[in-house]
């Protein structure tokens, strides 16, 4: 009404808003063993200090957030590494003796 931009769409898919308000937020995602995935939900397994997530969506910029939702024996489940283009790995400091799942999102 005023001749100000609301909002914009570009050829590639991308959008820009200057505000958005939503009661439900889906975040489609393809398949996270596709490697291309931004969120997921993966298994340290019993023994081991830290698993590798493959996507191609990470860059030097990209925030990587991740829960726990099992058991971590007090435990810190962390970011331990992040490679452009590869992924990024979690883990512990040290193993566990059992399977710890957690969820992972990945923000560019």
């Amino acid at each position: 009404p005023d001749g100000h931009e609301l909002a914009s769409l570009d050829t590639k898919g991308g959008a820009s808003f200057n505000q958005v308000a939503t009661s439900n937020l889906i975040i489609a995602s393809v398949d996270s063993s596709s490697g291309e995935a931004t969120a997921g939900r993966t298994t340290i397994p019993a023994g081991s200090q830290e698993v590798t997530i493959n996507t191609s969506k990470v860059t030097d910029y990209t925030l990587v957030y991740v829960t726990a939702l099992s058991s971590t024996q007090n435990k810190v489940l962390y970011v331990k590494q992040k490679t452009a283009g590869d992924g990024f790995v979690v883990g512990f400091d040290d193993s566990l003796p059992q399977d710890v799942e957690f969820n992972w999102w990945i923000i560019n």
